[in-house]
């Protein structure tokens, strides 16, 4: 919002449409399925599509409020490296836990 691509009700209607954070501007939900919105038409950078098929997906963030982005990164297969905190990592699995019944983010 800050760099003006988009604006505070675009971002409550990905907010209510179940995205919960983005890959290099490139939203995701939930289940780390992508955004099909308009909005990737006003990124220039690489797709998701194309960062899985490199052989390293890293991801570095610290913060329990990014701790569901993260797990959406590496359901989505956009992850493959993660390098966080303890508390994140925690908050992470217990999502997991929460959302499959198991925590299968190895």
């Amino acid at each position: 919002m800050k760099a003006g691509y988009f604006s505070e009700q675009d971002f409550m209607n990905l907010r209510d449409e179940g995205f919960v954070g983005d890959i290099c501007s490139r939203f995701i939900k939930k289940d780390g399925t992508q955004a099909d919105a308009d909005l990737n038409d006003r990124v220039i950078g690489i797709s998701l599509d194309k960062i899985k098929e490199k052989k390293f997906r890293v991801c570095v963030a610290i913060g329990n409020e990014k701790a569901e982005s993260i797990l959406a990164g590496i359901k989505g297969g956009f992850i493959n490296s993660l390098f966080t905190d303890e508390k994140t990592a925690m908050e992470i699995v217990r999502l997991a836990k929460d959302d499959e019944g198991k925590a299968d983010v190895t």
